[in-house]
């Protein structure tokens, strides 16, 4: 399951999501159901915002600048979801898959999920 931030509930730095009463499944905020059990209990989390580069989509290299190196990736985190973020490398070069990454941020100007090598 992928989802995007307009999908996940946000406030500041943390990143919120549901997890079900009755099977324990995490799943985005904007369901109104559980996608195994068909429960509508549900309790609202917050994620550590720890995971890992399931998937690397893109990479975007600005040509005038190699320091805004940015990578476009699906990431698994810790809870049981997969989101899609933008990674952003400590140092020159791209970060393969199955790093361990952290959220950094979370919009800043624009709808997205930002995370960096742990």
């Amino acid at each position: 399951m992928t989802i995007t931030i307009g999908e996940v509930s946000t406030t500041g730095t943390e990143l919120h999501y549901l997890r079900c009463c009755w099977c324990g499944t995490a799943m985005e905020h904007s369901r109104l159901f559980c996608p195994v059990c068909g429960s509508t209990e549900a309790d609202e989390r917050t994620s550590t915002g720890l995971g890992n580069i399931r998937r690397i989509m893109r990479v975007i290299r600005p040509e005038h600048r190699e320091d805004e190196l940015r990578q476009i990736c699906t990431v698994d985190l810790e809870e049981g979801f997969t989101v899609l973020a933008t990674v952003r490398p400590q140092q020159m070069g791209a970060v393969p898959e199955g790093t361990r990454v952290r959220l950094r941020s979370i919009g800043g100007g624009h709808p997205a999920l930002e995370f960096t090598p742990r």
